[in-house]
Parts: C-alpha cells; sequence; structure tokens
C-alpha cells in the first residue's frame, strides 16, 4: 500500500518581516561606513567597523525574531478561546 505523505504547512514569511532580516544590516553597514567617513577615518578600519556592525544587527534581528515566535507560540498556548 502507497504511504499517506503528510501535507506541511506553508511557512510564508511576511514581506515585512523579510525586509527586516534581510535589508536592515545592509542598510546599517552603509549609515555607519557613511557616518565613519564623515568622522575622518580612513581605509580599512571603516570596512571593518562597518562589517561588524551589520553581523550584530544580524544577530540582534535574529534574536528577536527567535524570542518573538517563542513569544506568539506561549501565547498560542495558553489563549482560552483557543479550540481544542
Amino acid at each position: 500500500m502507497a504511504k499517506k505523505v503528510r501535507k506541511r504547512r506553508s511557512s510564508s514569511i511576511p514581506p515585512a518581516i523579510l525586509f527586516v532580516e534581510l535589508l536592515v544590516p545592509w542598510i546599517v553597514m552603509g549609515i555607519v561606513s557613511v557616518v565613519l567617513s564623515a568622522a575622518g577615518v580612513k581605509g580599512i578600519t571603516i570596512l571593518f567597523i562597518a562589517l561588524a556592525s551589520a553581523l550584530a544587527t544580524t544577530f540582534i534581528v535574529g534574536y528577536y525574531e527567535r524570542t518573538r515566535k517563542m513569544r506568539a507560540a506561549h501565547l498560542g498556548q495558553n489563549n482560552p478561546r483557543r479550540r481544542r
């Protein structure tokens, strides 16, 4: 007999969250590099600091998204209006 394949729920990410996760680190990196250039910092130092700020922003956004998902899952489990 053929095995029944379970449907997997599609996990489409809303465009606003996708924007935050993908573009904000690039925007932060650009802003930091412009500010450092205006402040008179020269050379490769701008590159390293801008890349570090983009990486830190990526980690912050990832941490925020994980906690948001856990909070939403926790609230969904404890919601008294939820059907069982």
